[in-house]
């Protein structure tokens, strides 16, 4: 009997070389393979060499991307998750070398024909690759359903094509603006950690607070709910721009700052000195991490990404509409949690699932971002149509009470919405009439 694998393809990868092999993947996914890439798999709390020993043992092809990055200090690491593909006698397996720059190829790897993912060749070879990747269960490169994603026209997208234009211009804006409002952001975090630190020893001492102390330490409290609203509109600013990696770092940092507000909120200190700073030292490494990928992001500029995303606007075959996903949340984030929840709600996603009953809206997309990533590829389709179908009903009602009111105004969540949609290569408009 042939043994089934729960994904076609294993990516091994450099994790310095991660914005080049997440375009591999999702081309991959697009063209409908189960492809395992770590950070798709790979949750919070999750055993990291657990997950990638599970995502090995699940695999039919390990895909391995070499450079001059996967061939330093990472090879050792790399190379020791190969040896399963690499051997001749087992024949349910495969492996693919990819070749993604133009450091020279190990010995050990010299005797495999590789894909050349080198800019001049890249469109031939996908094909190559595609076709080493897919099983016979496969079906050729095909388009997503049709009921849920319109057709698109056989000449380029105009509106798209502007929209794709406006989008490196608001790209490179949302990244500036997110590493100005972050630095303050951060300095605050730091700020409040330092003080909390004086505020321990104080107490710890058996010595009383001043009122000076006290009332600096309870207006923290006050205003660290409104820096954990900023960082969600940061997250909202870099997900509808399409920056999604930075925007999940962000995610992370925040995630982190609210044991800040947790420790603050205690009626007593109660946290030992080394606890603290393992906390500020755990801000200032997200901190790092969000501003290489920020520093990253703004130095692609018109590179490869940028370009794909410019160039689905105007390609015939438009991305799966599901994949928008992370662009819709940062669209969404510019509701009320009450109103998202019903948007959701009404787009399919079981809310009765999101345990969190607070009135934060992160939250609550937290939870949304679980539930999405356990869907499969039609329902997740489905549930995309959706949000854009509710908010753009919703955007209608409010534009009629406020044109009634004499109001006429350009609403700015329908052209985040339509610069989205425009970056997967979909005109907002086929869902207006829908």
């Amino acid at each position: 009997m042939e043994m089934e694998f729960e994904f076609d393809v294993f990516l091994s990868h450099s994790s310095k070389d991660k914005t080049r092999v997440r375009v591999v993947a999702e081309r991959l996914r697009m063209d409908g393979l189960k492809v395992w890439f770590d950070e798709w798999v790979i949750k919070a709390g999750d055993s990291i060499p657990a997950k990638v020993e599970e995502g090995l043992e699940q695999s039919r092809v390990m895909v391995l991307c070499m450079s001059a990055n996967a061939f330093g200090s990472d090879w050792a690491q790399l190379e020791s998750g190969t040896f399963r593909f690499r051997d001749p006698l087992n024949k349910k397996r495969r492996f693919i070398p990819l070749r993604l720059d133009d450091a020279p190829i190990k010995g050990s790897l010299a005797q495999f024909h590789y894909v050349n993912w080198l800019p001049p060749e890249r469109e031939q070879e996908y094909a190559k690759l595609f076709e080493a990747c897919r099983h016979s269960s496969n079906s050729p490169i095909t388009k997503a359903p049709t009921e849920i994603i319109p057709e698109a026209p056989e000449t380029p997208n105009r509106e798209a094509l502007s929209a794709a234009d406006d989008y490196v211009r608001r790209r490179r804006d949302a990244i500036e603006q997110a590493f100005a409002a972050f630095e303050v952001i951060h300095t605050y975090f730091f700020k409040v950690c330092i003080d909390y630190l004086s505020l321990v020893d104080v107490l710890q001492a058996g010595l009383v607070a001043t009122d000076d102390v006290r009332t600096r330490y309870y207006d923290y409290i006050q205003e660290i709910g409104q820096k954990l609203h900023e960082m969600h509109i940061l997250e909202g600013r870099l997900n509808v721009a399409g920056i999604e990696p930075a925007a999940r770092l962000m995610q992370q940092y925040r995630l982190q700052a609210t044991e800040v507000n947790d420790m603050l909120r205690l009626q007593q200190p109660t946290m030992l000195k080394s606890q603290v700073n393992e906390v500020t030292e755990e801000l200032f490494r997200r901190k790092d991490l969000l501003y290489e990928e920020l520093a990253n992001a703004l130095r692609m500029g018109d590179s490869e990404e940028v370009m794909m995303l410019e160039g689905n606007a105007t390609h015939l075959k438009p991305l799966p509409i599901g994949e928008t996903w992370a662009g819709l949340r940062g669209v969404l984030q510019a509701y009320s949690t009450q109103i998202i929840k019903v948007i959701i709600g009404k787009a399919g996603l079981p809310i009765t699932r999101i345990q969190y009953a607070g009135t934060y809206k992160g939250p609550v997309l937290d939870e949304a971002d679980k539930l999405v990533s356990s869907m499969d590829h039609q329902v997740r389709n489905r549930f995309a149509v959706g949000c854009i179908q509710e908010v753009l009903a919703f955007e209608r009602a409010r534009n009629a009470t406020l044109a009634a009111r004499g109001v006429e105004t350009e609403s700015h969540i329908v052209r985040d919405l339509r610069q989205v949609l425009a970056r997967f290569g979909h005109d907002l408009s086929n869902f207006e009439s829908a």
